[in-house]
């Protein structure tokens, strides 16, 4: 989805060590399902959100699971096949990771392809939350705004975003480049996310 060569690789697993769903499940043996899920879409959300180039372990988004082992290139089929099962047990995942894919495409701002561009267009949220990360996105050939958020915590985060008339491309649960709903904020309330949450919120 990015053309440029030179750019980074943006992913959080791939075929050494554990995938993604085995290294949630290692990291928080006491999360409920639904927990570990949008510990998931989370992840996916940073991934297709980055600048560079995404990339995904085969398997990754039907939520796939290598029965907790890590390096499997010797191991037989019971570990390595993808079941194929999983894309309907786990279709709102799937659905979710089509929905980043879509709305990378529809959106240059997710891949300006260029450090310079990065540095001119790209600018951080303040936020001192250690697993919470919020930026604004501008475009280089429109004014449109985008501001993406991403709450790891266990807790509610606030972050500061201007007032105005927004579009939500995103939440946790469901991805739309042309939206799922709209917020108005005001007064200077900026925006608070739920624990585990992600949001895009698109301003023109």
């Amino acid at each position: 989805w990015c053309a440029a060569p030179t750019q980074h690789i943006s992913y959080i697993t791939c075929h050494d060590d554990h995938n993604l769903r085995d290294r949630l499940e290692h990291l928080s043996p006491n999360a409920t399902e639904e927990e570990l899920l949008k510990m998931a879409k989370l992840g996916h959300f940073g991934v297709f959100t980055s600048q560079g180039i995404p990339f995904i372990f085969c398997g990754e988004e039907m939520y796939r699971t290598k029965l907790g082992e890590k390096n499997t290139y010797n191991m037989p089929d019971k570990y390595n096949a993808i079941d194929w099962g999983l894309k309907k047990q786990y279709g709102n995942l799937v659905d979710y990771v089509k929905g980043l894919i879509a709305l990378r495409k529809a959106y240059p701002q997710f891949c300006l392809g260029k450090a310079e561009l990065v540095r001119e267009h790209l600018t951080f949220l303040a936020n001192e939350q250690p697993s919470a990360l919020g930026f604004r996105l501008t475009s280089p050939d429109s004014e449109q705004e985008i501001y993406v958020l991403m709450n790891g915590e266990r807790a509610a985060v606030p972050f500061a975003v201007p007032d105005g008339a927004y579009t939500i491309l995103a939440d946790g649960e469901q991805v739309s480049a042309a939206g799922i709903g709209t917020k108005t904020l005001q007064n200077g309330e900026g925006l608070s996310l739920a624990p585990i949450e992600a949001c895009i919120l698109l301003k023109k």
